[in-house]
């Protein structure tokens, strides 16, 4: 389990910020599709035309992830399961489902 011990602290820390950065908004940039043009800051919505914002977030959680995988000790991340990789995102989704449920109902 040591070998996959920074995979596990990545994968949990990661999908936690996901979530974070989804709910508040926490984007490491923005990608304008019209414009073809990625911005840390806001454009004009009248100029730019719309964001996507997901990529900002899958970077926010990926450089997030990386450096807790890198800065917790491997002795600290071989003592959590491996399902804890699993249950975590999954209670995630479940989060986010019941957060967007407006969308379904």
């Amino acid at each position: 389990m040591i070998t996959n011990a920074r995979l596990v602290v990545f994968s949990i820390v990661s999908a936690i910020v996901y979530v974070l950065a989804y709910n508040f908004g926490w984007q490491a940039f923005r990608y304008y599709p019209l414009l073809n043009q990625i911005s840390i800051e806001a454009l004009p919505a009248k100029s730019s035309g719309p964001t996507m914002m997901y990529y900002g977030w899958m970077g926010t959680a990926l450089i997030a992830g990386l450096a807790v995988a890198l800065i917790v000790p491997t002795k600290i991340g071989a003592k959590l399961p491996a399902a804890v990789a699993w249950v975590v995102p999954l209670l995630l989704v479940a989060f986010t489902l019941v957060y967007e449920k407006h969308w379904f109902l």
